[in-house]
């Protein structure tokens, strides 16, 4: 019994460590270099003195950043979050809720916003120019992320979409294969992609390591168009449109948004974007896996001398 009572805590302990750590562990890969972009979860252009306008039945979990010279018509809807403005806008008044309501706090000359549309945009040029894996999207499919073509320095593999022709009824499931990578697909047709389908993630992957990159155009003008609606049905992923006008609507994006050039950017009409939930640093799961370990000696210790 002597012996049991010894060793007992220190097998907890690391019972304990293995079924917490598991579950952490994939996060370490890394994400899409979004920098600071990933503190939103919608970034606007806002060029030309247009709007970004959200209707009362729609809204964002997450901070919102207002680029250029761009206005906000909310209209009774929510943005649970910040409101950040960029430097030299005009539009911004910290005192307005611009006809609906903001639960964070709304910030003029933030010059983040500028820093991470710079961030976004460098991204979207990035990608474009790697050559992928040709993927025509006709109905619903599983991607299988590892077949197409691998960057090493990005940890990605990058596919050029050669169509997307998906309805409501379908459902595109994009399986990351447990590879800790990222995935990019790259859409550079000037034609609108029309987000109608499902799409989930499988195979460890998250919203922040999937990127639909809208390419088209360039100087913010002559993109794509990014366009709902898909009937209210979740998608997960990051959607970078930088060139081209963004509609959305009865659509659920678990995900980001950014871009909207200089035209009025709409998330409206049942259309919500929900930015993901923040991963822990490397460090600070390092500092917790490392906590457990110390914990684990301390109870044995104790038991040891009370034995």
């Amino acid at each position: 019994m002597k012996k049991h009572h010894i060793k007992t805590p220190g097998i907890m302990a690391a019972t304990v460590f293995a079924l917490l750590c598991p579950p952490l562990l994939p996060q370490l890969h890394a994400d899409l270099a979004l920098g600071s972009a990933a503190d939103f979860a919608v970034l606007y252009e806002g060029n030309g003195g247009h709007n970004y306008q959200q209707t009362s039945d729609s809204g964002i979990t997450g901070n919102v950043g207002i680029g250029g010279t761009g206005n906000v018509q909310l209209s009774g809807s929510t943005i649970t979050g910040n409101l950040d403005f960029a430097s030299g806008d005009s539009n911004c008044t910290t005192g307005g809720q611009y006809g609906g309501t903001v639960t964070g706090s709304t910030n003029c000359n933030d010059s983040m916003v500028s820093s991470a549309l710079s961030i976004v945009n460098a991204l979207s040029t990035h990608y474009a120019g790697e050559t992928g894996t040709n993927l025509a999207i006709t109905g619903s499919t599983t991607i299988d992320i590892t077949s197409g073509t691998y960057d090493a320095a990005d940890n990605a593999y990058v596919f050029d979409l050669t169509s997307f022709n998906v309805g409501t009824s379908d459902t595109i499931t994009i399986d990351g294969e447990n590879s800790g990578a990222n995935v990019v697909f790259n859409w550079s047709s000037t034609s609108a992609f029309k987000v109608q389908s499902k799409i989930t993630l499988a195979g460890g992957l998250t919203s922040d390591m999937v990127l639909f990159n809208l390419s088209a155009g360039s100087g913010l003008s002559g993109g794509a168009t990014l366009q709902g609606p898909n009937n209210k049905q979740p998608v997960y992923g990051v959607f970078l449109d930088p060139n081209g006008n963004i509609n959305l609507n009865s659509i659920t994006i678990d995900g980001r948004v950014f871009g909207g050039d200089s035209q009025d950017m709409q998330i409206v009409s049942n259309a919500y974007v929900d930015a993901p939930p923040s991963v822990p640093e490397p460090s600070s799961i390092a500092l917790y896996g490392s906590s457990l370990i110390l914990a684990a000696w301390v109870v044995r210790k104790k038991v040891a001398a009370r034995s």
